[in-house]
């Protein structure tokens, strides 16, 4: 269509066309939902992420029923939802879509569109007397975390982490978060790293940190990785002294840990607060030169030649 359309516009000008070749093609759920505004930009990313969610949902709703899909045998899912066996392939097909859904929000649930169609929604199970090693990894996130015994809390999480099942791991890591007995078996700085991102606010999200160094201490593992990801929410909630004490406390007590040396450098670079050659950045001072005091600048170190370092603290870039 598109050759003939050209060859029309152009007079047939663009001579004849030897062969056309399928590179690939876009799936038909894929094309009917596409979504591709352009916004200002000065959109806030929480008006974006807003309005994305917005049209996700009432294209599930609205759009996603009146498509004609090869999975069900090239019917509507309307269409599917009387039907008694092809209930069963549009039972198969939500649950796929949902999942992969879930991989990037795992709050998302399609229970609104089973709702519309007539299905019955996927609610909460019951794990007691439940042989979990029976249970497929995507099904695991059907039953209720509250209930679980330790043992088996720590062992969905560890399941679906390893497969990536998101909704799955994050139902168990809320879980184990709030329990005072921790299973033994996962590690807890990783738990307490998959919820990080899920906290609205910065308050929340420093709550989260204290929450995490007292857990890893109580394992008697370093808390360093929790300082490192402190520092920044610290500098955001302009809290630059301690921000300051927590580098200090660093380079004091865990510098010689794996990694962390360089960790600590990566984000002084990356917050403005140390040149690439380790030197501290001064705002509106020249760069570092080769005649300068060699060596990696920290809080409360020496500022430079003939300066002092009285009252030397953390810059914090505008």
């Amino acid at each position: 269509e598109a050759g003939k359309l050209l060859g029309d516009i152009s007079g047939g000008n663009l001579g004849k066309q030897d062969s056309t070749e399928e590179i690939s093609k876009v799936p038909v759920l894929t094309d009917a939902m596409a979504w591709n505004p352009v916004f200002p930009d000065d959109t806030p990313q929480e008006k974006i992420q807003e309005l994305s969610l917005e049209h996700r949902n009432q294209s599930l709703t609205d759009t996603f029923p009146k498509i004609k899909l090869a999975a069900l045998g090239g019917i509507t899912p309307e269409e599917a939802s009387v039907d008694f066996e092809a209930r069963i392939k549009l039972d198969a097909c939500l649950m796929i879509i949902e999942s992969n859904l879930q991989c990037r929000d795992h709050n998302a649930t399609l229970n609104d569109v089973r709702t519309a169609l007539g299905l019955d929604v996927i609610e909460s199970e019951d794990p007691t007397d439940v042989d979990l090693n029976q249970v497929p990894d995507i099904r695991l996130a059907r039953y209720d975390v509250s209930k679980l015994t330790t043992q088996q809390l720590g062992d969905v999480y560890q399941r679906c982490f390893f497969v990536g099942f998101r909704r799955g791991f994050m139902q168990a890591a809320e879980e184990i978060v709030s329990r005072d007995e921790k299973p033994e078996h996962v590690n807890l700085s990783d738990v307490y790293a998959a919820l990080l991102d899920t906290r609205d606010n910065i308050e929340e999200r420093l709550e989260l940190v204290e929450q995490a160094k007292a857990a890893v201490l109580a394992q008697e593992q370093s808390p360093a990785a929790w300082l490192l990801r402190e520092i920044p929410l610290r500098l955001i909630n302009q809290e630059a002294q301690i921000a300051s004490d927590l580098i200090r406390k660093l380079e004091t007590d865990h510098i010689n840990e794996p990694g962390i040396a360089e960790q600590l450098y990566r984000l002084l670079v990356q917050m403005g607060v140390m040149n690439p050659d380790g030197s501290q950045a001064v705002p509106g001072a020249p760069p570092a030169t080769a005649g300068d005091s060699g060596g990696i600048w920290t809080p409360g170190s020496d500022a430079g030649p003939g300066k002092s370092s009285e009252g030397s603290g953390l810059w914090v870039p505008d």
